[in-house]
């Protein structure tokens, strides 16, 4: 499965825009003003060092009472999302989209030269069951999951075809409603699958949105 890199940083409720090693905010940022703590002011700065937002954050929470607000919430997303990109220093350095590319490149060479020195041939598995899952409690009733699948899709023009993601990351097709599946993205670098969307007239051009990307493939 071919995947391309529609957009390499991303929210589900806040989102950002890069040029260069500057942050700039789009225009839904929380609003700014004299009642805005400094801690705030200083994440939504041009290029904000992440070591002083936390220190200044936490100086403040110690100081006041903590009480959940825009700012607050904003903050939590914005520490998680950036956490891979922080340097020593506190700066964020995000990857071009080259950088990028070269090291889902290098992933995938790695899956593929594994393979093979296993002599294995990945598009071979299939699933084995079990097909039918059960509670841990004392009734021991039937249940519908085996893991957990965040998002699925169906091809509105034939609905025995269905992709779905889940939270380990792999994405999942089946052509016969769901009697059989298949592993879709093998050698793809995805982390937690959260939302997948059929074209509406073509079932091998997929995306895929994970928590911080949106993948596309054109061959299903």
């Amino acid at each position: 499965m071919s995947f391309k890199k529609l957009l390499l940083f991303g929210l589900v409720i806040f989102q950002f825009s890069f040029t260069g090693q500057a942050q700039k905010w789009p225009s839904f940022q929380p609003p700014v003003d004299a009642q805005t703590p400094t801690w705030a002011v200083m994440m939504y700065g041009e290029n904000p060092n992440v070591w002083e937002v936390e220190k200044a954050f936490k100086k403040y929470y110690r100081e006041n009472t903590f009480e959940k607000n825009i700012h607050t919430q904003f903050y939590k997303k914005w520490r998680r999302v950036v956490e891979p990109y922080v340097k020593a220093d506190g700066y964020l350095y995000f990857p071009t989209m080259a950088e990028e590319a070269a090291a889902a490149k290098k992933y995938a060479d790695l899956v593929k030269k594994s393979a093979a020195e296993n002599k294995l041939m990945l598009p071979s598995w299939k699933a084995l069951g079990p097909f039918e899952t059960f509670s841990t409690g004392n009734n021991q009733e039937k249940v519908s999951w085996q893991t957990n699948v965040y998002t699925m899709d169906v091809f509105a023009a034939n609905t025995d075809i269905l992709y779905c993601g889940t939270e380990a990351g792999g994405l999942f097709k089946t052509i016969d409603k769901g009697g059989n599946w298949e592993a879709a993205s093998y050698n793809a670098p995805f982390k937690t699958v959260r939302v997948v969307k059929i074209h509406p007239d073509n079932p091998d051009h997929v995306l895929v949105g994970t928590r911080n990307e949106v993948y596309k493939t054109t061959d299903g």
